[in-house]
């Protein structure tokens, strides 16, 4: 797994992006099982590659030197070592770029502390998560230094502030709060400049640094999140930060909110960025006694534009999908949508550990119908599994299962919804227990809150990117998805998880007991009969809850009973 994850670090927080599926089985197969001589080798490479030199270019020397120690070191630069490095670049770096960054490269991976952390027991587990541990320090302050640079400074801004206002913070600054910070309602908050999260160094990062209750930073209605580094705190899995009820970035959706050219890592709750539904808006505000509040029409029905979650990073590696560490729950979404008119457009979720890219209904509020366009995402998993990529979720019934059938109830209304043209790959080592989710069925059914359908759903041409392919036994699951398209979808399965199963199946999906119905692409009828035909167990893995609810549309139900596997298989 270090290969993976080295060359994960090398992506995310050297060059600032998320990895393309060629490039990165490339760095993978360069490092291999060398260990540190691989490792440095690679590295080495890289700082002569015109990518990392056109970065540079565009950089400050401190900004690259940060990049360099997050990358190799796991850590944020001890003052003296950041100007004795930054210091010696500077000066190479008007003569010579490549061999400046070549230089840097070197002393870092040629250090005692990079062997170490390759060589070390925990090795996996370090190259984990995005980095955590800043030093707020002046001197390490990158780029422009206009703006708000403290955090008592940067509370007083947004106390003061009116809608239409924007408050800007200085470029690399770090601001460490263990509270609830609230951006007010029509109010920008961005880095001086608007950096590219590409030079995310240069992006201002508010940071947590104790556990949260309920939410981090808040983006309230009509308010924007805009080339900021959100970081929610968590180091690993098993970081007592976690608490599966904490929301990194909550936006109140209401008033157009948009969240744009951010870095949003390492959340301390069940998802990176929530976009809340109607319901959960008057809760609170009932809950503070206004009845009739300002944004509710004379019909009372709270005022909609949309709102805009677009051209993210999503950084989600220390979460876990495996359910056997010491935390409940302990995966993370990429991004989490139950507002109805939501565009989540252009972002790169990477390993998000229960569902890269989901949406929810607003089944609370009078069947208001789920019209969010998911589009020309990529969902990437290279050190960490997850339930889906992409996911449906009608939601649970709250009663018995079956009780009432849920067939013959109103449910989840996706009519005019869509989850299109997005990209999801993984890495060989990582999987998805259903790439694709159409309804969730395969999970809650057999539980003690029961599962609902959701109708007129559409999830069309979506995709493995070239060079790319997909670890899954399941591509697409269609288990509570009424009247809707399921089409066009080409993923590249290359593995499976389960070692009983021959092959991958592609698409899956409860036609026959009534609980998948409308346009749904190709259904693996003959790896499932060739699999029967065995004799052999069928894996676990493949199960949905209620016993006897799959069904392919050769028409013929399966002859094997019981749960899931428990998650986290590799």
């Amino acid at each position: 797994m270090f290969a993976e994850s080295f060359a994960t670090h090398i992506y995310t927080d050297l060059l600032g992006r998320a990895p393309d599926a060629t490039g990165f089985s490339n760095l993978v197969n360069a490092i291999g099982t060398g260990g540190v001589i691989n490792a440095r080798n690679v590295a080495l490479s890289i700082a002569t590659t015109p990518e990392l030199q056109n970065i540079a270019m565009t950089q400050s020397s401190e900004a690259t030197v940060k990049s360099m120690y997050r990358t190799y070191l796991l850590r944020e630069p001890d003052p003296s070592g950041f100007n004795v490095w930054v210091d010696l670049y500077e000066q190479q770096r008007s003569v010579d770029l490549s061999n400046a960054l070549y230089t840097l490269t070197n002393g870092l991976v040629g250090s005692q502390e990079f062997e170490d952390l390759v060589n070390g027991p925990n090795n996996n587990w370090y190259f984990r998560g995005d980095v955590s541990a800043p030093i707020s320090n002046p001197d390490i302050l990158t780029g422009q230094l206009s703006g708000v640079s403290t955090e008592l400074d940067l509370k007083s801004a947004l106390s003061s502030a009116f809608s239409g206002d924007v408050i800007e913070l200085a470029q690399g600054a770090v601001f460490e709060f263990g509270e609830n910070i609230i951006i007010p309602e029509g109010v920008t908050l961005r880095t001086f400049g608007s950096p590219d999260k590409s030079n995310y160094q240069d992006l201002a990062r508010i940071l947590a640094t104790v556990p949260m209750t309920e939410e981090f930073v808040t983006v309230a209605e009509g308010a924007t999140l805009d080339s900021v580094w959100i970081d929610g705190g968590r180091n690993n899995p098993t970081d007592s930060n976690f608490a599966g009820n904490i929301l990194n970035v909550p936006v109140r959706a209401y008033g157009g909110s948009t969240v744009n050219n951010s870095r949003i890592s390492n959340s301390s709750g069940y998802t990176s960025i929530s976009i809340d539904r109607i319901e959960d808006r008057l809760s609170v505000l009932r809950q503070f006694g206004v009845q009739n509040p300002v944004d509710i029409n004379v019909d009372g029905v709270l005022t909609r534009t949309t709102a805009s979650i677009s051209d993210n990073l999503v950084l989600a590696g220390s979460s876990s999908h495996n359910s056997s560490i010491s935390q409940e729950f302990p995966w993370t979404d990429g991004i989490s949508a139950a507002y109805s008119q939501t565009n989540i457009v252009d972002n790169k979720v990477v390993n998000a550990t229960d569902v890269g890219i989901i949406l929810f209904t607003e089944r609370k509020n009078n069947g208001e119908a789920q019209q969010s366009q998911v589009v020309n995402n990529e969902i990437i998993n290279t050190t960490n599994s997850a339930f889906s990529a992409l996911a449906n979720d009608p939601g649970v019934n709250n009663g018995a299962p079956g009780n009432p059938d849920p067939r013959n109830q109103a449910s989840g209304n996706y009519s005019g919804s869509s989850i299109r043209s997005n990209f999801l790959w993984t890495s060989s080592i990582v999987h998805y227990d259903y790439a694709i989710s159409a309804g969730t069925r395969q999970w809650f059914a057999n539980t003690s809150t029961g599962a609902l359908n959701g109708y007129g759903m559409e999830i069309v041409n979506n995709s493995t990117p070239l060079g790319g392919s997909i670890r899954a036994n399941v591509g697409i699951a269609v288990s509570g998805a009424i009247n809707s398209v399921i089409d066009n979808n080409g993923l590249a399965i290359s593995g499976t998880v389960d070692t009983n199963l021959n092959a991958p199946w592609t698409v899956v999906a409860s036609v026959q007991e009534g609980y998948a119905s409308g346009i749904i692409q190709g259904v693996d009828t003959a790896i499932y009969l060739q699999n029967l035909n065995n004799g052999g167990p069928l894996p676990s893995i493949l199960t949905f809850r209620d016993d006897t609810e799959l069904a392919i549309s050769s028409g013929r139900t399966p002859l094997w009973a019981g749960s899931l596997t428990p998650h986290g298989i590799d």
